[in-house]
Formats: C-alpha cells, sequence, structure tokens
C-alpha cells in the first residue's frame, strides 16, 4: 500500500507543479518519518548538493543554517503535532560551502489518518527580500475547502494555491472546459480583475490579447485545444487588462493532464515584458540612427537609398540624392574643440530636420558629411531644394563661448533614374560630385550628368580603391629603400627610409604620388601602413645587410587609428626586432592639425624603443612653436628650402634657422633632396646632421 507521500507523487497536478517549480528555480522537498523522500533538482541547485547528498542528509543538519535550527525543528514539531496545516515565512538555509541563504519557505503538512506526510517549498530570496504574504485569510478557505472535499483533492489544491501565491509572474489555472478556476495576485494586478469576479468565465473574456507589432495574432482558445498534442507553448503578445494601456507580455501555456481524463485544464504564466520591449526598440533604433544628431545613419540610409534606387529602376517615379559637406567646420573643431564641433552638428542637424519633407530622409553619413533622400521629385525641383539647402546652412550661425562662425557646404546632386543601378553607384556620383563642388570654390552644387567628365576624373580615384584592394589581397606592393647618411661623411650610412611602390601587372612599377592620394581619401592608408610595418620588420629580422635604422612613413589616419599601436607591438613581439631598431616619420602638418593624438601616439610607440621623425619640417606656419612639445628624434627638413638652398637666400636663411632651432632643443636634422655635391657642401657648412637625396643615392629594392 502507498504511503500518502507516494501518493501525493503520484497525483498529475504534482508533477506539472513539480516542473513549474524546476523551471522557476524554486526548491521542493517532500519529508516523511523526519527524513527526505523527495527533493528536487532547484533545492539542489539552490545548497550545492547533489541529489543523493541530500537524500542521505539528516534532517535538520545540513540544509537548515546553525541560527535558525531550533526555531525551525520546533515549528516544525508544533505544525506535525498540531492542528495548523500549512505555514509560510522566511529563514535561513545553509550552502554546502557554510554561506547562509536567505529563503522563505512554504511547509504543508498531508495527512490520511496517521499517516502524515511534509511538502517543502523554498524560494530563494537574497536578491531581493520578498515581503511576507500573509496566508491566514487564504489558509482559512483552504481548511474549509478540507472539509468540503476529499482530502487528496483538498490537499493538492492546497499545494497548487500556495505555489503559485509564492511566484511573481501572474499565474492563471483553467478547466477543462477553459473557464477560469484560479488568479495568483499577480495575475489579478496584472490583469485588473479580482479572482472572485473571474470565477467561472471563460479565459478569453478575462485575458484579452493583441498582436505584437507583426505577430499573428495569439487564438488563446485554439492555442488551449492544442495543448493536447503539444503539452505547452509559448507566445508573445500584448495584453489588454481591464483598465489602462496595452502591456508586452510573454505568454506560457501548459496543460494539466490526468492519466484517465487526459487534459484537465491549462496553467497559464504571463510575464509583463514591457521594460524589455523597451529596451529592445531603444536598441533597433540605435541601430538604424546616429547616436550624436539622432538623425538616420549610414547603414539605414544605405538601405533606403537602394530601396528608391529599385522604385525608380521599375519606372515608378524619379527620386533625388544630395551628398552635403560643410565646409569650415574642421576650423571649429581645431579652434575650439571636438565638443564645440559635435554642438555645431546638432544644431544644423535640428535646422536642416526642419526644412525636409516628412516623406524625405535626412541622415549624418559620418564626420561632417549629410545626405538626404528626394522622394518623388523632379530634377527642378531637386536643383532647388538643393540650392536652399545650402542658403540655410551659409545663413546658419554658430556660436561657441563668445565666437561666431559661420559655415557653408558642399553639395553633389545626383538624380535617381532608371539610368542608375545601384545606390552605391549613385552614392560613387553624389560623393564625387561633392568634391567637385568644394573644388569649384565652396557654397556650392555639382548637378551629376551621364558622361560626366569631372565626375569620371574624380571617379579615376575611387577605381584606385579597387586596384589597391586587390593589391592588399594579392601582395602587389613592393619596397624600396633610400639611405640616409651622415652630412659630413656621405660613406656613413645611418638609416634606411623605406619607400612603397605598387607593381602594375606588367612589369613596371607605380609611384605612391599616383595611388596614395585615393588610398587617403578612401581611408585605406591605415591597412597598408600596417602592412608596410609587417613587411618591413620581417624583412629586418631576415636580412643580413640590414642597416642599423629604417624609417618607415606613416600616414595622418595611421596614427589616429588605435589598431597602430597594437599592430607595432604585435609584430615586434613576433619578428624579434629591437623597437630602437625602428623611427617612424610623420608629416608635421597632420602632427600640429592633431596636436595631442600625435603627441600620444609617439608617446606610446617611445616607450617601446622607438623613434620618431617630423617630415616635411618648416612647411607648417608654426613649427617652431610646437616642437618643444612633440617628442621627435629628428627633423627631416622640407625639401623645397633643400632644393633652393643655393640660390635662395630666403631658403638658406630658413634653413640655418631651423638647424639652430633644432640644435638648441636637441634634435638631430635630416635634409631632403639633395641631388648634387654642391648642396651637400653648403648643408655641411650650416651644420646639418643628415642628408638624403638622389644626389647621394637614388631609391632601390631592398635587398633579398
Amino acid at each position: 500500500m502507498l504511503s500518502v507521500a507516494e501518493e501525493y507523487q503520484e497525483e498529475a497536478a504534482y508533477r506539472a507543479l513539480v516542473e513549474a517549480l524546476d523551471e522557476m528555480g524554486e526548491g521542493l522537498m517532500i519529508i516523511q518519518d523526519r527524513r527526505f523522500v523527495f527533493v528536487n533538482q532547484a533545492l539542489c541547485r539552490l545548497c550545492g548538493y547533489r541529489e543523493d547528498e541530500l537524500m542521505a542528509m539528516p534532517l535538520f543538519t545540513g540544509v537548515f543554517h546553525l541560527e535558525d535550527r531550533d526555531r525551525i525543528l520546533a515549528n516544525w514539531r508544533r505544525r506535525i503535532d498540531g492542528e495548523q496545516f500549512s505555514t509560510r515565512y522566511e529563514t535561513m538555509l545553509q550552502h554546502r560551502d557554510g554561506s547562509p541563504i536567505a529563503a522563505e519557505i512554504s511547509v504543508s503538512v498531508l495527512r490520511r489518518g496517521a499517516d502524515a506526510a511534509t511538502v517543502v517549498t523554498v524560494r530563494d530570496i537574497r536578491e531581493r527580500r520578498r515581503t511576507q504574504i500573509a496566508l491566514q485569510e487564504q489558509q482559512q478557505r483552504l481548511e474549509a475547502l478540507l472539509h468540503q472535499r476529499t482530502a487528496e483533492l483538498a490537499q493538492e489544491q492546497r499545494w497548487s494555491q500556495a505555489t503559485l501565491e509564492s511566484v511573481s509572474e501572474a499565474v492563471l489555472t483553467t478547466d477543462a472546459r477553459h473557464a477560469v478556476s484560479y488568479m495568483n495576485p499577480a495575475a489579478e494586478a496584472l490583469l485588473g480583475w479580482p479572482q472572485e469576479a473571474c470565477a467561472g468565465l471563460r479565459v478569453d473574456q478575462v485575458l484579452r490579447l493583441e498582436a505584437e507589432d507583426d505577430s499573428p495574432p495569439v487564438e488563446l482558445l485554439g492555442q488551449l485545444r492544442q495543448l493536447a498534442e503539444r503539452g505547452s507553448s509559448n507566445h508573445p503578445g500584448l495584453l489588454r487588462p481591464r483598465l489602462g494601456e496595452p502591456i508586452a507580455v510573454e505568454l506560457s501555456l501548459s496543460a494539466i493532464r490526468d492519466t484517465r481524463a487526459g487534459n484537465v485544464g491549462a496553467v497559464i504564466v504571463l510575464r509583463d515584458v514591457s521594460e524589455q520591449r523597451r529596451l529592445t526598440r531603444k536598441l533597433s533604433h540605435q541601430a538604424c540612427h546616429d547616436g550624436l544628431t539622432g538623425l538616420v545613419n549610414r547603414m539605414e540610409f544605405e538601405r533606403r537609398l537602394d530601396a528608391l534606387v529599385r522604385d525608380a529602376r521599375d519606372g515608378h517615379t524619379g527620386h533625388a540624392l544630395c551628398y552635403l559637406d560643410l565646409d569650415q567646420f574642421k576650423l571649429v573643431n581645431d579652434t575650439c574643440g571636438h565638443s564645440a564641433g559635435d554642438e555645431l552638428l546638432r544644431q544644423l542637424s535640428r535646422v536642416l530636420a526642419e526644412r525636409v519633407r516628412r516623406s524625405d530622409t535626412l541622415a549624418r553619413l559620418g564626420g561632417d558629411e549629410f545626405a538626404i533622400l528626394l522622394r518623388d521629385c523632379s530634377p527642378q525641383a531637386a536643383r532647388r531644394t538643393a540650392e536652399d539647402f545650402i542658403d540655410l546652412i551659409r545663413q546658419f550661425r554658430f556660436s561657441w563661448q563668445g565666437r561666431n562662425f559661420v559655415v557653408g557646404a558642399s553639395l553633389g546632386l545626383v538624380m535617381l533614374d532608371a539610368d542608375v543601378h545601384s545606390g552605391e553607384e549613385a552614392l560613387r556620383a553624389a560623393d564625387a560630385s561633392c568634391y567637385l563642388a568644394k573644388d569649384a570654390g565652396r557654397n556650392r552644387l555639382h548637378l551629376f550628368r551621364p558622361n560626366d567628365a569631372q565626375v569620371a576624373q574624380r571617379r579615376g580615384q575611387i577605381q584606385w580603391v579597387t586596384e589597391l584592394r586587390k593589391a592588399l589581397d594579392q601582395d602587389c606592393f613592393t619596397l624600396f629603400y633610400q639611405p640616409i647618411v651622415k652630412t659630413d661623411d656621405p660613406r656613413h650610412t645611418t638609416c634606411w627610409e623605406l619607400l612603397l611602390r605598387l607593381e602594375d601587372g606588367q612589369g613596371g612599377l607605380i609611384a605612391p604620388g599616383a595611388f596614395i592620394p585615393a588610398a587617403e581619401r578612401y581611408n585605406l592608408m591605415p591597412e597598408i601602413d600596417r602592412m608596410v610595418i609587417s613587411r618591413a620588420l620581417r624583412w629586418l629580422s631576415q636580412c643580413r645587410q640590414s642597416p642599423p635604422l629604417i624609417s618607415i612613413n606613416l600616414s595622418g589616419a595611421s596614427v589616429s587609428d588605435p589598431r597602430t599601436i597594437h599592430h607595432v607591438e604585435q609584430v615586434l613581439a613576433e619578428t624579434g626586432v629591437e623597437a630602437q631598431r625602428i623611427c617612424f616619420e610623420i608629416t608635421e602638418t597632420h602632427a600640429i592639425a592633431n596636436l595631442n593624438q600625435a603627441r600620444g601616439f609617439m608617446q606610446s610607440l617611445q616607450a617601446l624603443g622607438c623613434s620618431f621623425a617630423l617630415d616635411d619640417f618648416g612647411s607648417g606656419m608654426s613649427s617652431f612653436a610646437y616642437l618643444k612639445q612633440l617628442p621627435v628624434r629628428y627633423l627631416k627638413i622640407d625639401g623645397e628650402f633643400v632644393r633652393n638652398i643655393l640660390h635662395d637666400p630666403v631658403d638658406h636663411a630658413m634653413l640655418d634657422a631651423i638647424v639652430r632651432v633644432g640644435r638648441a632643443v636637441g634634435r638631430r636634422t635630416v635634409a631632403e633632396f639633395v641631388e648634387d655635391e654642391a648642396t651637400l657642401q653648403a648643408l655641411r657648412e650650416l651644420g646639418v646632421d643628415y642628408s638624403q637625396g638622389y644626389g647621394i643615392a637614388r631609391p632601390a629594392p631592398l635587398p633579398v
């Protein structure tokens, strides 16, 4: 004959509730004759024991905390021997490692004559202590039901209700006819219905669900009927409470099964996911919008552009694309800082947004570049609108800390018609047209036309991007070197400057002046520079004819790219090359234009042992003023001074001043474009430390 505990474990509702408790992370133990007869996995995880360890453990010895055991044992005996069959209170459990666990336990006693078993649920309340739920009224109602129904049914219902009362999710149960049979307090609060008013009502009268976004509507009764085959299901939806706005919920349906009668009802769990949905919408908005201005970002703009191009190719109507680049924006950034530049972009974005139609799209593509899609727009209307944008920006005044600035805009205009094959093609044409407008004097527009010769020339640069990408992928770059010697002893080579050449595929070489502008314009220089660094250091680690020092040119974009420092560190570690053998050349104009950034970059690599040369020194207007702030070892004098030193007294005087200042601040000087012995002799007389040029040695391929 089965004990009362064993019979209880055979109940269908009990098994469903055990599964639900495990899913919710709530512990369950059944005790009979002062020993454990069942513990669930959630309790094992909570206390840090395996199931067999808990089952073998003496009652009250390991599970309950030492400070609370006496009180728990006394309460337990009173509950077993007394007339009160259910209670709930907060206590302290003990983890395997000895640490206390604040918990809320619910205790129920199952009786059949003299045979009794105790059912205990355990809820972890360390994260947040729950206000203790007063169960007195509920216990009184359940005790009344105990005298009206059979002992097994009463105990089962008491256990179910006590468990459901303790969960934070809204829980409803239905009978086989889908009528509401129970609602926990969380469900009453969420739905706005008291349990008494819902008893006997069909569940879809109480639980009104709508479709969320583009999701299919939740047909609640249909889903409940399908539980016979599926057992459980989950659905998102919008709950329409009795009062208030719709609430986003996750709906979970589980069947209550009886081994003889099949499905006898269902458990419906509702979880409020309004905050989760709000965060999802926020992240979705951030993915499509620029964080600084709130405008559409480049990715979303390109998606909309592609859609309009397809629409135009299908012959529906014509549209227009405006590509807009601000003039004089860099002046604000350089003189007032990036905070001022950011504020200018925010203010100007609001001004532009007020002028675009609701059907149009205004986007910030990056930096000071904007783009506008004009839907259903004729060429004449598009030109007028584009000119209005230029005038609007020209009239805009930006004030920062008492200073007023005037900015302008150059604009490229492309009509989106059946001749445009892709959004990428349209954007390239608009970009090229914008820069043609800028080259023509700024504050104007350039309207792209098919077979536009000026745009074709600009596109020539764009075509270089494909060639350079191919060259990077197929290793078509070649490194040359040109020696740098001591001016007073040209036979003594101190350094090789590495120079880049591109193979043309027909046995010839292309000088960097042909492809570097395109690489800089389309941000390929950081990748090219990293390739040069990798190849140079690997060559230096393998070649016996290597010089004591090599000099590598770095673009301004590489100095601004945080990956450059990491790449240098990585390649130095891989090759074992001493950092003291590496000198990086940075142009003076870039170093001064981005002084703080350049200084930080130099200091980071200088800490590794690398040195720096300031290239084209003297070309900037403030060379001497900034010299003390940059940690450079060498000053490479602008070749324009060196080239004419024998004939131009001003150049001679400038070069003499550079040498004197360099010596005063402890910098070594290097003269470029030394093309004959007479120039070399003049440099000796001025005290220039090192020299380089065709008069000393022409560039040559790196030796293998």
